[in-house]
């Protein structure tokens, strides 16, 4: 038998995700914050895959960068200034729920200059109010 690598079960368990809340900003779980190390000196870029701009891409860096998100923090919650950028890409976050599952992407760190995580969106109608 060849090699066998094992999967740590501690590296798989915690769902990382990012929600759009109905301001506009982009959320983080207390999970996701925890995970990507984040703090009022974190910065971070969005983009999207030219071919196809429904794929997009998260790079976490603590390093300034005036075309990068610098984090906020509201008491406990951590979240970027997006809602110009979600409007204008079309988010309906008003009336939808969007979250976006985050799935490491390590094979473009060094291309991308920090952690890389994929954007797996989900989309769903706003539970209404009664």
């Amino acid at each position: 038998m060849g090699e066998v690598t094992f999967f740590s079960a501690r590296q798989y368990s915690a769902k990382l995700k990012v929600t759009i809340q109905s301001t506009g900003k982009l959320g983080f779980t207390d999970d996701t914050a925890k995970e990507l190390e984040l703090s009022s000196q974190t910065y971070i870029k969005l983009g999207a895959d030219v071919t196809d701009p429904t794929i997009m891409f998260m790079v976490v860096s603590s390093e300034v960068n005036e075309d990068a998100f610098k984090v906020c923090k509201a008491g406990d919650y951590f979240y970027l200034p997006t809602s110009v950028l979600f409007m204008s890409l079309g988010y309906d976050f008003k009336n939808k729920t969007i979250i976006f599952d985050l799935t490491r992407a390590s094979e473009y760190d060094a291309d991308f200059g920090g952690k890389v995580y994929k954007l797996n969106k989900r989309e769903s109608d706003k539970k209404k109010k009664k």
